[in-house]
């Protein structure tokens, strides 16, 4: 609920209870005490309706009317999430940006420029999480604007379908590369499970920093444990370590651990523990 409307219900729950010294709510205009056809218009149920239309026109109709305005907001917002969203949502997983609004999303498998070659995610453009996991990436979001205001966390990958790790795999299948994409058949990895995140630093205008590879590329440029050696030859600029560094440090700081191989990928859990406790996404 917007700030504006929880000053506006709670000064209207202090006045109906009999506080009658604390001021008088100050309601925005599109949510000012509506008729009994407009209030039809946003809850249509006749039952509701009359029941709010009995009350006087008093602080507390003024809040049923704004309780139904926000209900029926977010049964639009619901009916318009893809199918893929609203499965996700059934199982439990959130909205990373409903936890923090202040986090980029750009999911890179929504676009044909992934490793794959291909569009993936053919109506997915949220990133959702386990809850916990979610809650801990704004975590290192907090910690990240407390040190550097001016930089956010941007995701690219989050909760994955198994069927989505399917067709990743089969692009590698055979190949030197199958050592950066889960086997689905082994039990997949933890973005089927809602506990990694793909995720890199972005400005306030959301272009990334310089990381020195791009997310998603497979080979030893991502990796992060001969960074220093790729420094020494060139391979890596200062600069980019360090954009590597600050990621990182953020991220453990709220409960992640670093990938090996990708600099972008944080795990939240270990895999036994999410085969132990939690079920795949299909």
């Amino acid at each position: 609920m917007p700030m504006e409307l929880k000053r506006v219900v709670r000064r209207a729950v202090m006045r109906w209870k009999g506080k009658q010294n604390s001021p008088a709510p100050i309601l925005p205009d599109k949510f000012k005490t509506v008729s009994k056809k407009q209030c039809r218009s946003f809850h249509p149920c006749p039952r509701f309706c009359n029941f709010a239309q009995r009350i006087p026109m008093t602080d507390m109709r003024t809040i049923l009317c704004i309780f139904c305005a926000l209900c029926t907001t977010a049964l639009t917002a619901h009916a318009q999430s893809s199918p893929t969203a609203q499965t996700m949502e059934r199982l439990g997983f959130v909205d990373i940006r409903s936890v923090d609004s202040t986090i980029q999303v750009s999911l890179m498998y929504a676009r044909a420029d992934n490793f794959t070659g291909q569009v993936l995610y053919d109506d997915l453009r949220e990133a959702y999480l386990h809850p916990k996991a979610a809650q801990a990436l704004a975590k290192a979001q907090h910690i990240l604007k407390t040190t550097h205001p001016e930089l956010s966390l941007k995701v690219f990958d989050a909760a994955r379908p198994m069927h989505i790790q399917q067709k990743m795999w089969n692009t590698v299948a055979g190949t030197p590369k199958n050592i950066y994409v889960s086997n689905p058949k082994n039990g997949g990895g933890l973005h089927n499970y809602g506990m990694a995140v793909d995720v890199t630093l972005c400005d306030a205008k959301g272009d990334t920093l310089p990381m020195g590879t791009h997310i998603d590329y497979l080979g030893r440029q991502a990796h992060i444990d001969t960074e220093a050696d790729m420094v020494r030859r060139g391979q890596l600029t200062r600069q980019e370590q360090k954009n590597r560094q600050l990621l990182r440090s953020v991220m453990r700081e709220a409960g992640f651990k670093a990938l090996r191989t990708e600099w972008w990928h944080f795990n939240f859990i270990t895999r036994a523990q999410a085969k132990a406790h939690y079920k795949p996404i299909p």
